[in-house]
């Protein structure tokens, strides 16, 4: 399948269902400076789907609150505008749909590691939490999409792979469709409108960081490393480890490897079962 057929899913997803198009308006909504979080309410609530994934988020991260989050517009208080974005996009490219065979296998809890781990790295560059969370919430956004777009062979090459969502990953998505899945995510998002900081953080996730690379990037990047030592069981390779703390190093990020991983198992424990 040639890179021709990656730019006609790009064009395919830019031509929204039409129950879907309050999502392009709400990605519009959140980078207005004059949005409100009711302005933001009025044009998810016709969209029962969101509105009922955007409460349960908001209910989720306020555990402590003595009233529950009963409102889209409360919901967005609670959450934020990115990360509002994040569900929306989602929403937008059919994640919420089919249930779990229509993604690839433990996409959202790998995804919502990224996010957890990228706000913590992303503290420590001077990054808004709303941003990194939304940022690793997406970053694989490619995959899904090309699961969708060619279900049989893009199974069949997943089940082919030792580590999901590694280099050798992208090198067959490569040679298969002339794009890797990062870039197909950061095609769409792109063509959706989302800012190029990232659009940037997603299409480069898979590379190695320097201090000279944006802050976004950075966080992404390493979160995505910090979400492949968590994935078996929770075992940390110690080599894997040591790997993880020169990257950090390498990329000017000051913190410390352990509590990293406690304090992105902890996030991520907390929020099991969210999206």
């Amino acid at each position: 399948m040639a890179t021709a057929t990656v730019e006609q899913l790009v064009q395919q997803l830019q031509r929204l269902p039409a129950h879907r198009m309050s999502a392009t308006r709400v990605l519009h909504l959140v980078d207005d400076p004059t949005a409100s979080a009711e302005d933001l309410g009025k044009v998810i609530s016709p969209a029962p789907s969101m509105t009922a994934r955007l409460l349960k988020m908001a209910n989720s991260a306020s555990v402590g609150l003595s009233t529950p989050v009963g409102t889209v517009a409360g919901a967005v208080t609670v959450l934020g505008f990115s990360v509002v974005r994040s569900v929306a996009v989602s929403w937008a490219a059919g994640l919420f749909e089919g249930g779990p065979r229509s993604l690839p296998e433990g996409y959202w809890e790998h995804s919502i590691t990224v996010a957890s781990a990228a706000v913590r790295i992303g503290s420590a560059l001077g990054v808004p939490g709303g941003k990194a969370y939304s940022a690793g919430l997406l970053h694989d956004l490619g995959q899904p999409l090309l699961l969708r777009f060619d279900s049989g062979r893009y199974r069949r090459m997943l089940r082919t792979i030792e580590r999901p969502d590694s280099a050798e990953q992208c090198e067959i998505e490569r040679r298969t469709y002339g794009q890797d899945h990062a870039i197909v995510g950061a095609l769409v998002l792109r063509s959706w409108g989302l800012p190029d900081e990232l659009v940037d953080a997603v299409a480069n996730h898979h590379h190695a960081m320097t201090p000279d690379d944006p802050p976004l990037r950075r966080a992404v990047a390493l979160a995505e490393s910090t979400a492949q030592l968590l994935r078996d069981d929770g075992a940390v390779d110690p080599l894997a480890r040591e790997q993880l703390e020169a990257d950090l190093g390498r990329a000017g990020v000051d913190v410390p490897v352990e509590e990293l991983l406690l304090t992105t198992r902890a996030d991520v424990t907390a929020t099991a079962g969210l999206l």
